[in-house]
């Protein structure tokens, strides 16, 4: 028999298996190959009849990795993705469950007259135990253990395992067996008010957010949860998976807790998902976790909480489309006063240095959306520096005297254009000058801060600076993502938000003025109808070499609604293409991986934007 396994270099290999029982899918495998003892994940046979006597995939030490709800879930991403599911399965566990073999310390000749005392400690620990070489090296210094090896004191050798490896665990059985309809529902506004409501009872709730930093926040919202991190040792990873498998309770988790075993999930709550790029795998595959949440509440039987300050597009949508439900609870927002700049020589409006003047005693958030002292740029080109890894704009941080970029961190050591190589100058601000700015007019005060992100903290007053620039940025939900900044800030502030701005969105803008949401999304809303964007239609985009010019003629003689043509940029120095497709059928999707299947090392992404 042919065992396929998906191993640790996330690469699906075959192992043969002599015995005649056939073991059930998704367990933990261990075998021999060249390299060695590996490990696996069982995904698949070559049999017709396989009999899956199972409910959990298991790692060493009956530790259950993922449950057949998941392996399901894994199964409807990788036919969305167009990835096989064992390479979404490998790139989603924790890395520390592919680690399955140790380097162990072992006595190759015992020299009685050998002096040194500490071999002889090591001697006696080695009669007693097992001593792997990482222990042995934060126990004794390396080049003591390595000394010991090169004199042939000392030999390192993998730990034994069998060639194949099954254990079965026991662990109560989830309660939502029979699938039903998935039931969304769409939380905005003052959300953390209907949390307690909601995972109140004896059974199970997961609360995803975007990073542990938000860990806090929710303790003060929810009474005894359990808060678990991607774990980064065995032993944490067994807490993890244990306590899914046995505490009923709420969870507060980031996405790694889509992965775990539980057992009486009833609700799984997406915690202000839609504008965090946590949310989003960053490495190939690319994978949007909202999209596997939805999988894993369908297989679960689960209800899908979607929870934010503010209505993203998708979720407007779903609502208008009745394919959820939506609960609204308005925010107290303070006063807000804009500030509309005229003068473009002076770095701040006199109408805002009067208002800081009215509240220098208060504690102050100025919000900069850029960070640095200013953007780099070549007299010469007359253009902003660009970055030669990646080609977004370079950024001079004058604290480091460096130029910089902030996407890729690649350093500009030369500080000279990237075109012409012609010395660059300061254009524009960044929150470095603002902050010298007001310092220097104000004093170096404790109450005020200085960010250009945001943070989970409250202010007495707020003042934003620069939040246009969101408005001109390449991306189809730039008005999206503005809308969202200007609620989110507004809502850090007690007393007053001040928004300072050379240009508005009028709808946007209104829209938090009347606290009515609804004003904005409608507008969007209709501008994309328009146009044909998203959700209306599904954005795909591919990345590859000069092949991509093929790709794009076969493509041309397919019926998709909408492709463009390949342009290129640049990654990690090297020049690749890219090009934009727009679908509105599933039908399409597929016909689109079987033509992919021709081409190699591209990327694909595969815009979520509805649970369509």
């Amino acid at each position: 028999m042919i065992l396929k396994v998906a191993t640790e270099s996330k690469i699906l290999q075959e192992v043969y298996q002599e015995d005649e029982d056939i073991p059930p899918l998704g367990v933990r495998i261990f075998y021999k190959s060249k390299e060695g003892l590996k490990g696996g994940i069982l995904w698949g046979y070559d049999t017709k009849n396989p009999k899956d006597t199972t409910k959990s995939l298991v790692y060493k030490e009956n530790i259950p990795v993922v449950n057949q709800n998941f392996i399901e879930a894994i199964k409807d991403a990788g036919e969305y993705y167009l990835y096989p599911p064992y390479t979404l399965l490998a790139k989603l566990l924790p890395d520390i469950l592919f680690k399955t073999t140790t380097k162990n310390l072992k006595l190759k000749v015992e020299d009685k007259d050998f002096t040194d005392k500490t071999f002889k400690k090591i001697l006696r620990l080695l009669k007693k135990r097992n001593l792997s070489l990482k222990e042995a090296y934060k126990k004794y210094k390396k080049d003591t253990i390595d000394f010991y090896i090169q004199k042939g004191f000392l030999e390192v050798e993998d730990s034994e395992e069998p060639i194949l490896k099954l254990q079965d665990i026991t662990h109560k059985a989830a309660l939502n067996e029979l699938f039903k309809r998935l039931d969304i529902n769409i939380v905005s506004g003052d959300y953390q008010k209907a949390l307690p409501d909601i995972v109140r009872g004896d059974f199970q709730s997961l609360v995803v957010v975007p990073s542990k930093h938000m860990f806090e926040m929710f303790e003060n919202i929810i009474d005894n949860a359990i808060f678990l991190k991607s774990p980064e040792t065995p032993q944490e990873a067994k807490r993890c998976y244990y306590s899914a498998m046995n505490d009923d309770g709420t969870f507060i988790t980031t996405p790694f807790g889509l992965t775990l075993p539980f057992y009486n999930l009833q609700n799984i709550i997406l915690i202000d998902d839609m504008y965090t790029e946590g949310y989003k795998s960053k490495k190939e595959p690319y994978l949007d976790f909202r999209r596997l949440a939805y999988y894993v509440a369908k297989h679960y039987g689960a209800k899908l909480y979607l929870a934010s300050e503010t209505l993203s597009i998708n979720d407007y949508f779903l609502y208008k489309e009745k394919k959820a439900k939506h609960l609204h609870i308005d925010l107290e927002l303070p006063k807000i006063q804009v500030v509309e700049k005229k003068e473009k020589d002076f770095l701040i409006d006199n109408k805002t240095i009067e208002l800081i003047k009215e509240h220098l005693d208060k504690k102050i958030l100025f919000y900069v959306n850029k960070s640095g002292y200013s953007y780099a740029y070549c007299k010469k080109c007359q253009a902003l520096d660009t970055c030669v890894y990646c080609e977004s704009y370079t950024t001079y941080f004058k604290s480091l005297n460096t130029i910089k970029c902030t996407k890729c961190k690649k350093v500009n050591q030369e500080g000279v254009c990237s075109r012409c190589g012609s010395p660059l100058i300061t254009f524009g601000a960044g929150l470095e000058q603002y902050k010298e700015y007001i310092t220097s007019t104000f004093g170096n005060r404790e109450n005020f801060y200085f960010e250009s992100q945001e943070k989970n903290e409250t202010y007495d007053v707020v003042f934003g600076f620069l939040l246009e620039n969101m408005l001109f940025a390449p991306e189809l939900s730039a008005r999206e993502i503005y809308h969202h900044k200007l609620w989110s800030l507004a809502s850090k502030a007690k007393e007053l938000f001040v928004i300072e701005t050379a240009q508005t969105d009028k709808y946007a803008l209104e829209s938090l003025l009347k606290n009515n949401q609804f004003i904005f999304l409608e507008d969007e809303l209709q501008r994309r109808s328009l146009n044909n964007e998203p959700p209306f239609t599904k954005a795909i985009s591919i990345e590859m070499d000069s092949n991509i010019y093929k790709l794009y003629e076969e493509l041309s003689e397919e019926e998709f609604f909408y492709i463009s043509k390949p342009r290129y940029f640049y990654e990690k120095g090297q020049k690749r293409f890219k090009l934009l497709i727009k679908v509105k059928s599933k039908a399409n999707i597929k016909r689109l991986g079987q033509i992919l299947k021709k081409y190699k090392d591209y990327k694909l992404h595969i815009g979520i934007e509805t649970f369509l």
